[in-house]
This record gives structure tokens, C-alpha cells and sequence, in this order.
């Protein structure tokens, strides 16, 4: 007997199989995460003793810089230009802080600052590279970079010295500002201690048909003066001696006169405007801002985002080179127990309060620790002999070298094999050298403020620097 089994499909009737969509809420809780804490000691280098307070309960410190941790951060965010990464949360999370902290805002010097800074910038050059020297003698250019902070008024008269100048006068002979003494280097500090916590920024391009060469000096009275400047064509390759100097008076306006050269078409005129022609000068001023930021952590990686800024107009933030602090200089156990200071001190409002804890005044502290850390990344100069370029300064190790401003310094004019080979369009290998060597990132100013926000969001990768909270995160 033959039999064959057939296979019967199943049929299900219409809607016997129901497909329900179920939203899944995402997973809310409580996670501890990192929050800035600027009421501490740990942004700055040790204090030292300055002095004995009012009484014995009270003592004086003079600040001392930054602390070595807050260097570090500085250095790797300005080296990479982002955030760096923070400690991971659970994959999928997300949370968002709010907190105070510092912030940069840059903007142009003008109009009389302007012209007072340039003119110092021009005599400083003059007489700490050449010398009160009868004779024109060597070829340095102007310094294409220099960064510098105010000088503090401590010692200082600043009703009549212009602290914000990066050379300053003789502190001797203050109201003299032509001898030949009267002109230093850059200032040393990587922060203004004793009024705004500004910084200073100058580019300055050689990008006139004339530059400065030398000088030549005399005697006048009981001082000595420049007498006449000498100035290179770089077209014609050419000198012109430009006599009549104003440099040693007032100049009321970049336009002004400087010094009139002849020339084979009767006269020309020099001025401040065509000395510094594509010159870019630059104020940033410490101020409070309000930040926002929210943290991503996925399978992908982390995604930080600065979701709101608010820089407060005014005031600039302004510093104590002193605070004081507990007394302990008697006895051991002389410290009175229940005397717990610290405040800004000399000329502060709260200067003569021995035993009251200021918690601004601290969160003070802790800003001018980190602006001092910010500063030295971009204090110094660069300075060109038409042959070599001495650098002091590390801004050309930062991403501000990428700024369309410095980026120019990379494409030196000086010969040097890749350049040469860049230039060079029958070079069969022009792959191994690209000018500009990085693309631009943008203007000098917004990329320094740029910087320092994600330099200050970076303190929140540094546990050091953390006191820790609880936020709800959502994964």
C-alpha cells in the first residue's frame, strides 16, 4: 500500500496575531558627578608670609602664581584646543551642570590706548635692540609677536605711568621716559596683581613696503633722544634715513607724522598707521561668566557641549597681591581657635577685619591662579633678525598658532629649505612641504576666548579640582 503525506501551510485568521508598541521611558536616576570647586587653595602655588596683620590673630600672604596642577590642564587644553575627556558615566547617559566661573573677553585696542601702546612698542624697539647709539646698527624687525600683562602699580605712580604699556619707564627717573635707561623687556609676571586682570596681545605683520632698520641717537639736554630712523624698502631693496622724529613728543593719532624721509618725489611721510600696517592689538579682560554645559557618554564616545555662556559687561575682575590669613607666629597653640580669617587684603574693603572667612575672596584667589596659568601659555615674543627667529614664547606649541593672524609667522620670509621647496615649482616631490603647514581656526581674539572656556570646562576632568555632587543623569 502507497501512501504520500502533503504538507497543510497553517493559516491564522485575520487579527488572531496583535503587534502592541510599548514605550520604554528611558532609566532616570541619581549619579554623582563632578562639580567645580573654586573655594579652595589648590589653583595656586604656596603663599608666603608678607607681614604680621593688626593684631596677632591675623597675618599677611603674598600671592605666588599658579599651581603646578592648574599648569598642567593649561598646557594640554591649549596644545589640543577641546575639552579634554572627563571621567565616564554609564554608556548612554546624559547630564548638564550650571556653574560660575571665569571667563576671557577680547576685543581691539583703539583709539588713544592704541596709539600710546604702538608708539611705546616702536621706542622700546629702538632703544633695546639698537641702543643710544650715534651709529645705525643691527636688523632686527619689529617683534612680529608680543604678549605681556599690566604692570603692577605697586611702586608705581598711576597718575602719571601708563602701566599697560609692555615697556615701562626707569622706576628713578618715572616722569622720563626718553633716557636711555628708561626702557626694560616685557613684563615679567604672568598676571597684574594689584588691578585688572587684563592681558595684552600684538601681531605685527610686516606688511608695509618700508620697515624699520636702525636708528641713530643724541644728546638734548641732560638726556638722549632718538635722532633720526632708517627704514628698509623691501621692494627696492633701498634705505631711507627719516629725520625730524616726533616719537620723543605726543603723537595724537596713528596719522600723525612720525618722521619725514626724502625721496627721489620730493618727501615721505611715516606714521604710526603705515609703520604698524596689518598690525592686530589686543585687550582681554578677566571677567565672571555663567556656564552651562551638558555631557554626553555613548557606545560612540563622550560629546561635551558649552550649551550657554553669559559674561558679565562689568566689572573686570580686579586682584589682591595680598590676602590674609590665620596668625601663627607665636607659640605653639598661641592661634586663637575661634579666629578662622581670610580676606583680600591691603586696600581692600576688608583689609582691617581680622577674623572674618570670605569665601569671594577666595574664589578671587582661585581666578587669578588660573589666569595666571592661561597667561603663561601665551606671554612673551618672537623676535626676527631677517635671518633667524628667536621665539620666547610657547604660543607657537598652542592651536592660537593656527589663528589667521599667527598662522603668517609659520611662512617666514627668510630663506629656508621648505620654503624653498615650496616655491620651487619644478620640484618633482612638492607633496613634502604644505604652507600654510595647519588650516586657520580663526580670528586671534574669539579663538583666545574660545580657549579659555574650554580650558575652564576642563578643570571638571581633573578630580584635584572637583568636589563631588549628585545630579540626575538619563541613560
Amino acid at each position: 500500500m502507497f501512501s504520500r503525506c502533503i504538507p497543510v501551510a497553517t493559516v491564522f485568521p485575520p487579527a488572531a496575531l496583535t503587534v502592541i508598541s510599548a514605550r520604554v521611558e528611558p532609566l532616570t536616576e541619581m549619579l554623582e558627578v563632578p562639580q567645580l570647586d573654586f573655594t579652595t587653595f589648590k589653583y595656586v602655588a604656596p603663599m608666603l608670609a608678607f607681614s604680621g596683620g593688626d593684631d596677632q590673630r591675623k597675618a599677611y600672604f603674598s600671592y605666588n602664581g599658579p599651581s603646578q596642577a592648574i599648569q598642567r590642564v593649561a598646557l594640554a587644553v591649549a596644545g589640543l584646543g577641546q575639552i579634554l575627556t572627563m571621567t565616564r558615566m554609564p554608556t548612554n547617559a546624559t547630564w548638564e551642570t550650571k556653574f560660575h566661573g571665569p571667563a576671557l573677553r577680547c576685543d581691539n585696542v583703539i583709539g588713544t590706548e592704541r596709539v600710546k601702546i604702538l608708539r611705546n612698542v616702536l621706542h622700546g624697539h629702538l632703544l633695546n635692540v639698537f641702543g643710544p647709539s650715534p651709529v645705525y646698527e643691527g636688523t632686527y624687525a619689529l617683534d612680529p609677536y608680543m604678549a605681556w600683562v599690566p604692570w603692577a602699580h605697586t611702586g608705581l605712580d598711576p597718575t602719571t605711568i601708563d602701566t599697560s604699556l609692555p615697556f615701562m619707564f626707569n622706576m628713578s627717573n618715572q616722569s622720563d621716559w626718553t633716557t636711555a635707561s628708561a626702557v626694560s623687556s616685557l613684563n615679567p609676571a604672568t598676571l597684574n596683581v594689584n588691578g585688572s586682570a587684563s592681558l595684552y596681545l600684538a601681531v605685527l605683520p610686516r606688511t608695509d613696503e618700508y620697515v624699520v632698520m636702525g636708528s641713530s641717537w643724541k644728546n638734548e639736554g641732560n638726556h638722549t633722544v632718538i635722532d633720526s630712523i632708517r627704514f628698509h624698502n623691501l621692494v627696492t631693496h633701498g634705505f631711507v634715513t627719516c629725520s625730524n622724529v616726533t616719537i620723543n613728543g605726543d603723537i595724537g593719532s596713528l596719522e600723525d607724522p612720525l618722521c619725514i624721509a626724502p625721496s627721489s618725489n620730493g618727501t615721505i611721510t611715516f606714521t604710526l598707521a603705515s609703520v604698524f600696517s596689518g598690525s592686530t592689538l589686543l585687550k582681554c579682560d578677566l571677567v565672571n561668566s555663567t556656564y552651562t554645559v551638558q555631557f554626553d557618554d555613548t557606545q560612540s564616545g563622550q560629546r561635551v557641549r558649552i550649551l550657554n555662556q553669559t559674561m558679565q559687561d562689568l566689572p573686570t575682575l580686579r586682584t589682591s597681591p595680598i590676602f590674609g590669613g590665620p596668625f601663627n607666629g607665636g607659640p605653639v597653640g598661641s592661634a586663637d581657635p575661634n579666629c578662622t580669617p581670610f580676606n583680600a587684603g591691603l586696600g581692600s574693603t576688608r583689609e582691617h577685619l581680622p577674623c572674618e572667612f570670605h569665601a569671594e575672596d577666595l574664589r578671587l584667589l582661585s581666578y587669578q591662579g588660573i589666569s595666571s596659568a592661561f597667561n603663561e601659555v601665551v606671554l612673551g615674543s618672537i623676535r626676527s633678525d631677517y635671518l633667524n627667529v628667536f621665539v620666547n614664547t610657547t604660543v607657537t606649541k598652542t592651536v592660537l598658532a593656527q589663528t589667521k593672524e599667527l598662522a603668517n609667522l609659520q611662512r617666514v620670509s627668510y630663506s629656508n629649505l621648505q620654503q624653498q621647496i615650496a616655491d620651487n615649482r619644478f620640484w618633482p616631490y612638492p607633496e613634502l612641504v604644505r604652507y600654510p603647514l595647519q588650516e586657520a581656526r580663526g580670528d586671534l581674539a574669539s579663538t583666545l576666548e574660545e580657549l579659555f572656556r574650554n580650558f575652564t570646562v576642563s578643570l571638571l576632568a581633573e578630580p584635584y579640582f572637583q568636589y563631588v555632587s549628585s545630579l540626575l543623569c538619563t541613560s
